[in-house]
């Protein structure tokens, strides 16, 4: 009798042992499943902290001592992507992301910030042309008087940069005095600060301190892959009617501007651009879609 009550204790014990396993595993599993898993998404971002001895000046744009149609003001990376000297600018550089002024015409001067006075673009380099690309953005960081600007790694001419390209650093001012100019020697991309030490120059928002290229990860490269080379303006220069190459893409905003800045025209892409009202003289196209963007100088002949 005490042997059949010592198996029924038993028995009851590990009965009651896997029911409590039991529970503890059903609580492990409803705790999992109420606690959702965050998904980490990639950052598409490609990000460079250009660092300078001031960017809070105020600077005074299109000045009488520049002659038209001039670079006046020039912040500039430019990136080697595919390590061959041959492609590219002269010395190799594929990429530039730059925020760049132009005295337009005989525009009057006036006053504003670097980003306010600046447009702000990618550039493609092939030979002796410079193609515009997706537009940049820009801010100012004045606590760390640095300019940050970031574009998207998706973007065709952006998402071949990887840690280990060679890029440089360029600021330009068209001063009363001549050019002032603060050169970064070459470097190598490596998520590093590297500091600038070519010299100093008088102008505080041109002096380059150092420059930080921060890479990420691409994201939908093969979403955007387009051949920014092959999109053109012909025949260029052009007596009034210019044509687009087929590439562009369709019903895309186009719009013109004079050599003052002035607007002249503007609708959709289909395939030509009328300038045969306007009078003789450079005129700049815009035309965007989406994230696309692309920017060219035309010649118009009388």
């Amino acid at each position: 009798m005490a042997v059949i009550l010592l198996r029924q204790q038993i028995k009851k014990l590990n009965m009651e042992k896997t029911i409590t396993t039991l529970l503890i595993a059903l609580s492990i599993q409803a705790l999992a499943q109420s606690s959702p898993v965050k998904k980490t998404v990639p950052d598409d971002s490609l990000k460079i902290i250009l660092k300078l001895k001031s960017v809070n000046d105020v600077l005074t744009f299109n000045q009488p001592h520049v002659g038209p149609n001039t670079l006046e003001y020039n912040w500039e990376i430019k990136i080697n992507t595919d390590g061959k000297l041959q492609t590219g600018d002269s010395n190799g550089y594929d990429v530039g992301l730059a925020l760049v002024n132009y005295k337009f015409g005989s525009s009057l001067s006036y006053t504003g910030t670097i980003i306010s006075g600046t447009d702000q673009h990618t550039w493609i380099y092939s030979g002796g042309n410079v193609t515009y690309g997706n537009q940049l953005n820009a801010e100012f960081n004045f606590a760390d008087t640095a300019i940050i600007i970031t574009g998207l790694r998706s973007w065709p001419e952006l998402s071949e940069i990887n840690n280990g390209n060679i890029f440089m650093a360029h600021t330009l001012y068209n001063s009363p005095n001549g050019i002032e100019t603060d050169t970064l020697s070459a470097a190598v991309i490596a998520n590093a600060t590297v500091v600038d030490q070519t010299g100093d120059v008088s102008t505080s928002c041109v002096d380059l301190k150092s420059v930080n290229i921060i890479v990420t990860s691409t994201v939908n490269v093969s979403e955007r892959k387009k051949d920014l080379n092959a999109l053109y303006i012909y025949p260029n220069p052009g007596n009034g009617k210019f044509f687009l190459s087929s590439c562009f893409p369709n019903n895309a905003l186009t719009k013109v501007f004079n050599a003052s800045g002035a607007e002249v025209c503007t609708g959709n892409v289909s395939g030509e651009i009328d300038l045969t009202n306007q009078p003789a003289g450079i005129y700049f196209v815009k035309i965007t879609k989406d994230n696309f963007l692309f920017s060219a100088k035309i010649i118009l002949t009388k």
